[in-house]
């Protein structure tokens, strides 16, 4: 069963997507996943080692439709919610999708692994939080002169700008920003550059970033 296939059978079980349309999700979840395909491509470059984490992937977007397309990416995907995890693991083995590992957890928490901390080439997250709650998530997983590219909707631009001293406090440094029609909705992607270490305090206890957002 191909991955349309089996996240429409699932998605009342798991909870997974708002729409099971198959047009809506089409639209809505795979073209938005690979929008800035050229852009991945680019910071790709044919290397066969880039490692690249999802942070809360829900039912696999974005990090699964890049992975189909870069299939020498290895990809890590983090996702809070039990069920859903069970579902993405499910995904993985249905496609044979090697170089794939799912982690049940907190990001605020694996974040400060050694196993993790600042071990990817890139980062990105798609309607998971505020830019400057994201930001804190994220970086601490890039390594020096990785990405993070934020998924963010019309107002990417605003959250932008609220997250600017967050960024630099956590290492970054704001790279490019894209708006990109897809369909009747505009997608903003801002991608971050990793360029100082993040500071061992952050993140912050889980919870914290999205209550107190730097």
């Amino acid at each position: 069963m191909d991955y349309l296939g089996l996240l429409q059978e699932r998605n009342s079980q798991f909870n997974l997507i708002s729409n099971s349309e198959t047009e809506e999700i089409i639209w809505k979840h795979f073209i938005d996943s690979l929008a800035v395909h050229q852009q991945f491509k680019e910071t790709i470059s044919g290397s066969k080692d880039i490692t690249l984490l999802d942070i809360g992937s829900g039912a696999g977007f974005p990090g699964i439709p890049i992975k189909i397309v870069f299939p020498d990416l290895q990809l890590v995907i983090i996702e809070a919610t039990k069920k859903k995890t069970e579902f993405l693991q499910e995904i993985v083995e249905k496609l044979m999708l090697d170089k794939v590992s799912v982690i049940w957890g907190r990001s605020e928490e694996y974040a400060h692994h050694p196993v993790y901390r600042e071990k990817f080439d890139i980062v990105v997250s798609r309607a998971v939080a505020e830019m400057n709650t994201l930001v804190e998530l994220a970086l601490p997983f890039i390594k020096s002169d990785g990405y993070f590219v934020a998924y963010k909707g019309p107002k990417g631009k605003q959250e932008l700008e609220g997250a600017r001293q967050a960024i630099i406090e956590l290492g970054g440094e704001e790279e490019r920003f894209i708006e990109i029609g897809i369909k009747d909705f505009i997608r903003t992607f801002i991608f971050i550059r990793k360029k100082q270490s993040t500071p061992q305090k952050y993140p912050r206890k889980s919870g914290i970033p999205q209550k107190r957002p730097l």
